[in-house]
């Protein structure tokens, strides 16, 4: 399942699948920014669940936990998305900035699942 948002030009997919093996089941997603790999969650169940609609826990942990990590995650992405070793102070600022708008827009893809 592909569960896609647009926010400020920045496209983010999250691609969910489910597994399965001899004790348990579960889910696995994703995340991609503008087709860049950003990160993965999984859930393991070994029991019936009830979700509002499938894979919406394990999409949820995922973007959750993105939001909790750290500035250095959003710093790193950052600089590879603008080729940089290292950043100056001026980048500095520039990638707070970017960092900032980054969790917004988490924020809202959250509240979308």
């Amino acid at each position: 399942m592909l569960h896609t948002k647009k926010f400020n030009n920045n496209e983010y997919t999250i691609q969910s699948e489910g597994y399965e093996n001899s004790r348990s089941w579960g889910h696995i997603s994703k995340l991609y920014m503008n087709g860049m790999y950003m990160g993965k969650n999984k859930v393991r169940y070994y029991n019936r669940t009830w979700e509002s609609y499938r894979f919406r826990t394990c999409m949820q942990n995922l973007v959750h936990g993105m939001l909790e990590d750290s500035i250095d995650m959003h710093l790193a992405d950052y600089k590879e998305q603008n080729g940089i070793k290292r950043l100056t102070k001026s980048r500095r600022e520039d990638a707070m900035h970017f960092a900032g708008d980054r969790k917004k827009e988490l924020q809202s893809l959250y509240k979308t699942i």
